[in-house]
């Protein structure tokens, strides 16, 4: 019996040497999964933690990015665009090119763009690049040369001839062929009026009376790209009596020349011609103006008649803003509205259609449309008066008086070019 208890007390002896290598063992594996999993979820915590702060790292960065392009861009004129600022205490530096440690300007000069953006804030830095590929960009263009110069303000209002107003426009107005000349590249925008047509002539007493001229087509672009070379600019003259409008052009933005009054038939252009009285055609002359180089074009047809027969009323010649107005029983049809526009730096109305003439049966002249259109002949001075020059006006027809009359002439066109002072 002693033995037993001899050999069972030595056996419990030796399994307490292996307990505790077992022990040592198990509390070594929970160590090491505890600090693998502090490994792994440290850093996540930290990257949390700091996800704040590097959203407005990233957005100090891009901000860098974004003035930089600006100023690449020749966009702060007159005056220069200072680095971005941050209130909160974040900051930004953009380097030029990528790899380099130098501060970079972002001029233009620095092109083509190869920037790199780093910001910071709470100790946090992101960095953000910008390369571009391709040949460099052409320079902006700080001046030009062309036409008659004027300023206008910020908002495009109270022109002058100098100095150029601070943020403000330069407007260069054609009212003669010319040629256009900026020393670099950037974007325009652009109004363009072509020629008037002439008003419809009468041949004296129980002819003919003639209708009154379309206006010149009218083309409005908000933003045309110019490079560094000569544009040439052409302004449309006025038609003569019973003679199309001219038409203006300038780097492929064409307004095409009203059509004239008729003495008979009828005649397109731009703005439509309106037609004679007593010749038998009734529907007006159509207008040919569509939109032209990326910009939208304006005009309107002469105005109808289903009047063939006493007192002969005429119609007035559609307008870039309305139709010239029907003959309506023995009154004759005014010239179509014209279109108002500002770029000049005031409100002006151009290309108005021209009034119709007056006839012996005691029909009244018809008055030319607004923005210059030239009144119809009248008993007392029966030539059609002409359009307003530089307007694209059309001219007025010619009352039924002898001596045989002409139409009023179309006011010749314009073009003015305008652009955010450098």
């Amino acid at each position: 019996m002693l033995n037993s208890e001899q050999k069972l007390t030595e056996i419990i002896k030796n399994q307490k040497g292996s307990i505790l290598v077992f022990s040592i063992l198990i509390l070594s594996i929970l160590t090491s999964i505890s600090l693998a999993i502090s490994a792994i979820l440290l850093p996540k915590l930290r990257i949390a933690n700091d996800a704040p702060n590097s959203a407005v790292a990233i957005s100090a960065a891009d901000s860098g990015l974004e003035w930089c392009l600006y100023l690449s861009r020749g966009k702060p004129t007159p005056e220069p665009l200072p680095p971005p600022s941050f209130e909160d205490g974040g900051s930004v530096v953009v380097y030029y090119p990528l790899d380099s440690t130098n501060i970079a300007t972002c001029v233009s000069s620095e092109s083509p763009m190869s920037h790199r953006a780093v910001g910071s804030y709470s100790g946090v830095t992101r960095s953000l690049e910008i390369e571009e590929t391709g040949p460099p960009l052409p320079p902006p263009f700080t001046s030009a040369t062309g036409g008659t110069i004027t300023y206008a303000d910020s908002s495009g209002l109270n022109p002058r001839s100098s100095p150029p107003y601070s943020g403000g426009y330069t407007i260069h107005t054609f009212t003669s062929d010319g040629t256009f000349t900026p020393n670099g590249s950037g974007n325009v925008e652009v109004l363009v009026v072509a020629g008037g047509g002439g008003g419809g002539n009468s041949d004296g007493t129980n002819s003919t009376i003639g209708g009154g001229g379309g206006a010149g087509g009218m083309v409005e672009k908000a933003s045309h790209t110019v490079t560094a070379q000569d544009y040439s600019v052409t302004v449309g003259a006025g038609g003569p009596s019973f003679t199309n409008g001219g038409d203006s052009v300038f780097d492929g933005i064409t307004a095409i020349g009203g059509g004239h009054g008729a003495t008979y038939g009828s005649f397109s252009g731009g703005s439509g011609g309106g037609l004679e009285g007593c010749g038998g055609a009734t529907v007006g002359g159509a207008t040919t103006q569509g939109n032209s180089g990326g910009g939208i074009g304006y005009g309107f047809k002469g105005g109808d008649s289903a009047n063939t027969g006493l007192p002969c009323a005429t119609s007035g010649g559609g307008g870039a803003g309305g139709a010239g107005v029907n003959v309506s029983g023995s009154i004759a049809g005014m010239g179509g509205a014209g279109r108002a526009n500002s770029i000049s730096g005031v409100s002006v109305t151009y290309a108005g259609g021209g009034g119709s003439g007056y006839s012996n049966w005691g029909v009244a002249a018809g008055a030319g449309g607004s923005g210059g259109g030239g009144n119809g002949g009248t008993s007392g001075s029966p030539a059609g008066v002409a359009g307003t020059a530089n307007r694209g006006a059309g001219g007025g027809g010619a009352g039924n008086m002898d001596p045989p009359s002409p139409g009023g002439a179309g006011g010749s066109g314009i073009v003015i070019i305008r652009y955010l002072t450098p």
